[in-house]
Parts: C-alpha cells; sequence; structure tokens
C-alpha cells in the first residue's frame, strides 16, 4: 500500500513539473531564449552577441530539425557559431 502511494505521489509531482515547462498560453515556446544575457541580441529563432561588428550565434530556439544559417542577423555579417548554439534542439 505504502509502494503504490509513494508511486501514485511521484507520478503526480513529475506530472506537475512537466506542465510548469510548458509554455504559458500566449507566449510561444519559440520565442522564450533561456540562456540570453543582456549583451546578446534576438533575432526570430536566433540569438546572437556581436563584436567588431560580427555576429555570432549563440543559441537557436526554434525547432526545426534542419535549419539553414542566416548570413546576417539584425544588419551583421554572421561569421560564427558558439559552442552549444543548438544544445537545446533536440531534432
Amino acid at each position: 500500500m505504502k509502494k503504490k502511494i509513494m508511486t501514485g505521489a511521484l507520478t503526480v509531482t513529475m506530472l506537475l513539473g512537466a506542465a510548469a515547462a510548458l509554455p504559458q498560453a500566449g507566449i510561444p515556446f519559440n520565442d522564450s531564449v533561456i540562456t540570453a544575457s543582456a549583451a546578446d541580441k534576438v533575432s526570430g529563432y536566433w540569438t546572437y552577441n556581436v563584436e567588431d561588428g560580427e555576429a555570432t550565434i549563440t543559441s537557436y530556439t526554434g525547432l526545426d530539425a534542419n535549419v539553414t544559417i542566416p548570413s546576417t542577423l539584425g544588419g551583421y555579417t554572421v561569421t560564427g557559431i558558439g559552442g552549444g548554439a543548438f544544445e537545446n534542439n533536440t531534432d
């Protein structure tokens, strides 16, 4: 009996945790940028930073499995992709 109660409690806890991770109504999931710092800029699904007039992609928040790296972001030429830029894209 104790085991069933613990299993049920664990299941409820996991479901509540998963529900909390879902996007809130009216806020598209792809627009949330978790890793952006104050210096980062956002254009669509791309987060990038600018140094010496050139953009380096720091993250991609879209869900596409196949993406085309943009040649420019915010008017800056993209010259690099930072380590871990696609780490949250599991597709």
